[in-house]
């Protein structure tokens, strides 16, 4: 289960590193980093975030490997779906419980983004009010 964690993530941070955006400038096609792209546009539209990931102008390259990354996406959301679940059985639980964790906690995740990647904690606000640490 953790190398094929690792192996999804790897390959959806592949996929972000990579990706290119096709922008339409004086009549010019220029292609931007996906992640620059998205830093700039949520600065300019901080409220229409979801609508404009939903339709980024990917470059046709980009465009073949998104579906890729959508599929990997997938995927770790439903593995994160079933280690939230608990198991049916007391031996199956018992099992999990023994065996290495596949995931540490997100207090564990967050001090690693943090002190090893220097990241930057973000609040996002949600339509009802909620904020979603990311």
């Amino acid at each position: 289960e953790q190398e094929r964690l690792r192996s999804l993530i790897l390959g959806v941070d592949e996929f972000l590193q990579e990706a290119k955006v096709c922008e339409r400038r004086s009549d010019m096609e220029v292609h931007t980093k996906l992640t620059d792209w998205l830093q700039r546009m949520s600065h300019c539209m901080p409220y229409a975030a979801g609508n404009l990931v939903a339709n980024v102008p990917f470059t046709s390259d980009t465009q073949l490997s998104s579906e890729h990354c959508e599929e990997r996406l997938r995927e770790l959301t439903h593995l994160f779906e079933s280690l939230q679940q608990s198991e049916e059985s007391c031996l199956r639980n018992t099992q999990r419980f023994l065996k290495s964790p596949t995931v540490g906690s997100l207090n564990q995740l967050r001090a690693e983004l943090l002190v090893r990647y220097n990241g930057d904690q973000q609040w996002i606000c949600k339509s009802n009010g909620q904020k979603l640490d990311g």
